[in-house]
């Protein structure tokens, strides 16, 4: 069940060549500059709370990250 399929660096390029790939071929989104920079605080505030909280939860344990 841990066993991993698709091994993670190759994950990572599929993703980053379907992301490529999805950019090519659609339209740009035109939003305003306030939506923009709000989407990307937002995102950025949960980019930085996950990965805490686990670091959190893995000193409460009192185990290694």
């Amino acid at each position: 069940m841990l066993e991993k399929r698709i091994p993670p660096l190759a994950l990572v390029v599929i993703v980053a060549f379907a992301m490529w790939g999805i950019a090519a071929v659609s339209p740009p989104i035109k939003i305003g500059d306030t939506l923009r920079l709000f989407v990307a605080a937002a995102l950025f505030l949960l980019g930085t709370l996950f990965p805490l909280a686990g670091v959190i939860s893995f000193r409460r344990a009192n185990t290694t990250i």
